[in-house]
């Protein structure tokens, strides 16, 4: 399986236009990716049936990232997750909020 989100523009009109389509396609699939975060591949309808299909069928996928586990300071500065990724892949991230002042920063 490959994930659209790993596929660069370039790359990205390369998959439409081995597959008969026009160049412009790369650019229907690139738009709603990076500003409609659609959840998979049916859900952009942008491209025609017979392409959103095709593109399943070749074993194309939209990545996303599952919840498993999270874990929130007292004070709720910190927030740690253990995400899952389509292929399972465990990741986990750590995001930390801050005030500047609380550091040295400028207020």
């Amino acid at each position: 399986m490959t994930d659209l989100y790993r596929l660069l523009p370039e790359e990205m009109e390369k998959v439409v236009m081995d597959m008969g389509q026009p160049r412009y396609r790369a650019d229907q699939i690139l738009y709603p990716l990076y500003y409609k975060f659609p959840k998979n591949i049916s859900e952009i309808k942008q491209l025609p049936t017979a392409m959103r299909d095709k593109l399943i069928a070749d074993g194309y996928t939209i990545g996303s990232a599952t919840e498993i586990h999270k874990v929130v300071s007292d004070d709720g500065d910190t927030t740690k997750l253990l995400l899952s990724l389509t292929d399972g892949t465990p990741v986990e991230t750590v995001l930390i909020q801050y005030e500047p002042t609380k550091i040295g920063g400028h207020p």
